[in-house]
């Protein structure tokens, strides 16, 4: 996916998406034990 990134003031290591657009990233799975769903953690990497 292309996109555009904008600093914003998060924690560092965090990342933040609109709802219900980023909804593509991530996959339906949930963990088996808490049942949190996986968009809770998505591995993100910014290319310059």
């Amino acid at each position: 996916m292309r996109g555009t990134a904008t600093m914003f003031d998060l924690p560092r290591g965090s990342a933040m998406a609109y709802y219900p657009e980023a909804n593509v990233l991530a996959g339906r799975d949930v963990d088996p034990r808490s049942r949190t769903p996986a968009f809770k953690s998505i591995a993100v990497t910014l290319v310059a």
